[in-house]
């Protein structure tokens, strides 16, 4: 063909002249399986360690209309948290283990704290080991998800008090001029696995709890929304956008949009029709902000 013509003329003119080889249009396709050890060793990876417990890496992002590919920081304080959709076995609860683990590994002993509510696969269940956690509450043990949600919101309003005291607008400036309550004020970490299917576990176990499920959701709320200021931040996921209420879509700016049901699950979410038609996504594979 005519391009091949051009091509061949092109190396051959390139050789003659002892040219370097010319520079890539594109980089590589992301490699299927991302190590968080590598990816904490890369240098951009510093504002993870400079501010543990708030900026978790969780993965790589190719950007090819810059060429260029580099690591996901998410700011929690900045962005209200993280919302992550997907269906089923697209790896939604790999995200939150690998929020958990790169968290673990940035943060000093003392200075985190991890909360999981698993309604979903109960594949939390494995950060149970680490030494920051907390507690992992399941979807059929309700009264240790109140209790978690309890303590959430106590603790909400006792970190509001003392930053309230110290006059600071949220708690990395509170730690800016008091970096010695770094333990007494932990990043608090909250998990959440399939935020649709704590609604429905209140509603479902009928008396007390489906009557108070509004106090438990406005709790939750306020836990999600209030939080960022105090050092409580919470990653979310869902299988559909309209399981996470309105107040949280407003309040959480952070979103990854794994594999969805089907391409009208991907419009929902903001994504082109051009771009979702024949979208296909592995596990682990998504659409970042």
């Amino acid at each position: 063909t005519h391009l091949d013509a051009v091509i061949a003329a092109i190396v051959e003119a390139n050789d003659r002249l002892s040219l370097p080889p010319a520079r890539r249009p594109w980089l590589d396709v992301l490699a299927d399986h991302v190590v968080l050890s590598d990816l904490l060793a890369d240098d951009r990876c510093a504002p993870a360690f400079a501010h543990p417990g708030r900026v978790l890496a969780l993965g790589l992002v190719d950007a090819p209309e810059s060429q260029d590919q580099f690591p996901v920081l998410v700011d929690l304080e900045d962005g209200g948290g993280m919302m992550v959709f997907g269906s089923g076995g697209s790896g939604k609860t790999t995200l939150l283990r690998t929020a958990a683990l790169s968290a673990e590994l940035t943060a000093p002993d003392g200075t985190l704290a991890i909360i999981g509510l698993d309604f979903a696969s109960r594949g939390l269940g494995s950060i149970d080991v680490l030494p920051s956690t907390v507690t992992v509450a399941t979807g059929d043990d309700l009264e240790s998800v109140t209790r978690a949600i309890a303590l959430l919101d106590s603790e909400l309003r006792r970190r509001r008090s003392l930053l309230a005291t110290s006059q600071a607008e949220n708690l990395t400036s509170h730690l800016a001029t008091n970096p010695e309550a770094a333990r007494e004020l932990p990043r608090i970490l909250v998990l959440i696995d399939g935020f649709g299917g704590l609604l429905s576990a209140f509603a479902d176990r009928g008396g007390g709890f489906a009557q108070n499920l509004d106090v438990w959701l406005d709790m939750m709320q306020s836990v999600v929304t209030d939080g960022r200021q105090v050092g409580i931040h919470t990653v979310i996921t869902a299988d559909r956008r309209n399981a996470i209420p309105a107040r949280l879509h407003a309040a959480i700016s952070n979103r990854l949009i794994l594999r969805q049901a089907d391409e009208t699950a991907d419009t929902e979410h903001g994504i082109a029709t051009i771009r979702a038609k024949g979208l296909e996504l592995e596990p682990g594979r998504g659409l970042w902000q």
